[in-house]
């Protein structure tokens, strides 16, 4: 039997017994027995929720966070890309990462950065990068941008406006189709 197994029967003990009932036999724990106590079965009920929490960490107690340079580059399998479906309305760049970021396991691998995208949109002629003042720079969409759905949209925030570079859901699915190869690039 498997550590996890074991502990998979530790919490169908516990939660019997939060019920009160015999894990061994099946039978209905007498009233006044100390596991029929409310505070007793509180008690297991949450000791039952921790091991849930460790069964769903594939058995691990406690889960350490690698050092970035330990961990993976960001990827994602076959069936993750499959899954990433476009939301209807425009949405940023960091939106679209978030979604991407959503999918992993950020203990063993590195999250997907705004710029892996951005970079690789410059370099494919989507965006291009223009000075805004002295040392800083913003992306814009070029025409070939433009006709695959980035564009740009002005918002204004209590004192302040800005503009922000937006993705309709085509090119969401542009993105999401190419994220292999802009991964590949990257590297």
């Amino acid at each position: 039997m498997t550590e996890v197994e074991v502990q998979q029967r530790a919490k169908r003990y516990l939660d019997c017994l939060v019920q009160g009932i015999n894990p061994l036999d099946g039978t209905v724990i007498p009233e006044g027995d100390t596991v029929r106590q409310v505070r007793i079965a509180r008690c297991l009920q949450y000791v039952s929720g921790i091991l849930e929490q460790v069964i769903e960490n594939h058995g691990e107690v406690q889960r350490v966070r690698k050092k970035r340079s330990e961990r993976l580059p960001f990827s994602l399998t076959p069936e993750q890309l499959l899954s990433l479906k476009p939301e209807p309305q425009p949405v940023s760049i960091s939106e679209i990462v978030q979604k991407c970021n959503a999918m992993i396991d950020e203990y063993t691998m590195c999250r997907l950065k705004t710029t892996t995208l951005t970079k690789w949109l410059v370099r494919a002629g989507f965006l291009e990068e223009i000075s805004v003042g002295e040392n800083r720079h913003r992306k814009i969409p070029t025409a070939n941008g433009t006709a695959l759905g980035i564009a740009e949209k002005t918002v204004q925030s209590f004192d302040r406006t800005y503009t922000v570079v937006t993705y309709s859901s085509r090119a969401q699915e542009f993105l999401f189709e190419n994220l292999e190869m802009m991964l590949e690039e990257n590297d």
